[in-house]
């Protein structure tokens, strides 16, 4: 055993001088709980949950559009369960949001999840997912001219950290929480 744990912290490199590789190595090859370890990283992940959410209501709101819109066009029950099992898969994801702390991974996995699949059904041919997605471009495009800049906010908000949704978020929810909350 202690062959593996030095083998491991041989491969890994500390970061900002924090030793991830113990935690690591704790959870992953030792098993050992690290529920009060990872707390102030949930409470993290609890401030910017909402600041997240916030931000990216515009496309939460355009894919609720999108999925009553397909589920509307859907016939045969099938279909509507074929659709309705798509708009509901972000759920599955809940139990991580629940039992983890790294919630910029989940997120991640989320948008990943949702522009593959849309991608899939559109290379395969899905018609009625074509031609909504068309339709809500389409709609965006001569409601809001800057509409353009919309495709930016997904690519600020892609989390590209571990703990931490992105930089953005942190430096909005960080300061609040240090002011007013000291939760951490």
């Amino acid at each position: 055993m202690d062959e593996i744990i030095a083998n491991a912290k041989a491969m890994t490199k500390p970061f900002n001088g924090m030793t991830y590789h113990d935690t690591l190595i704790d959870h992953e090859i030792l098993g050992i709980d690290l529920s009060d370890v990872e707390y102030p990283y949930r409470v993290m992940n609890w401030i910017e949950i909402p600041f997240f959410i916030a931000i990216i209501s515009p496309y939460i709101v355009l894919a609720v559009k999108l999925f009553r819109r397909i589920l509307a066009r859907a016939q045969g029950k099938t279909e509507r369960l074929k659709y309705g099992f798509l708009a509901i898969a972000a759920g599955t994801l809940l139990p991580l949001f629940l039992m983890k702390c790294d919630y910029a991974r989940w997120v991640f996995a989320l948008i990943s999840y949702y522009c593959m699949i849309f991608l899939a059904l559109v290379a395969m041919g899905d018609r009625i997912v074509a031609e909504e997605l068309t339709g809500i471009f389409t709609e965006i495009k001569e409601k809001y001219p800057f509409a353009i800049l919309l495709l930016l906010l997904p690519a600020l908000l892609t989390p590209f950290w571990d703990v931490h949704i992105n930089g953005l978020l942190r430096g909005i929810s960080n300061p609040i929480n240090e002011t007013f909350l000291n939760l951490w």
